[in-house]
C-alpha cells in the first residue's frame, strides 16, 4: 500500500497557522502520510510549520489599486510563483 499525500495551504496569520500545525500533528501521529505545505515565501507560516513539515514556498506579490512601481515587481513575482507552483 502506498503512502497516502496531502497538500496543505493556509492563511498567513498565526491565527490560522496555529490550529492547522495541530491538526497537521494529529493526521501525522495516526497515518503514515506525506504532508506537503505550500505557502509564501519569508514567511510566519515558513519559519512556524517549516521546522516540522516540508514547505514549499512560492513568491507571491500584491497586485495594488493605485499607481506604483512595485507593482511591476510584484507582477513579476506572480509569474514566477505560478511558474513555480507549477512545476
Amino acid at each position: 500500500m502506498t503512502k497516502k499525500r496531502i497538500l496543505v495551504s493556509s492563511g498567513g496569520t498565526a491565527g490560522h497557522i496555529y490550529p492547522l500545525l495541530e491538526v497537521l500533528r494529529l493526521i501525522k501521529r495516526r497515518r503514515a502520510v506525506d504532508i506537503l505545505f505550500v505557502g509564501s515565501e519569508h514567511s510566519l507560516e515558513e519559519r512556524l510549520i517549516g521546522k516540522e513539515f516540508e514547505f514549499m514556498s512560492i513568491p507571491v506579490g500584491k497586485l495594488r489599486r493605485y499607481p506604483s512601481l512595485l507593482t511591476v515587481r510584484d507582477g513579476a513575482r506572480v509569474v514566477h510563483g505560478l511558474y513555480k507552483a507549477h512545476s
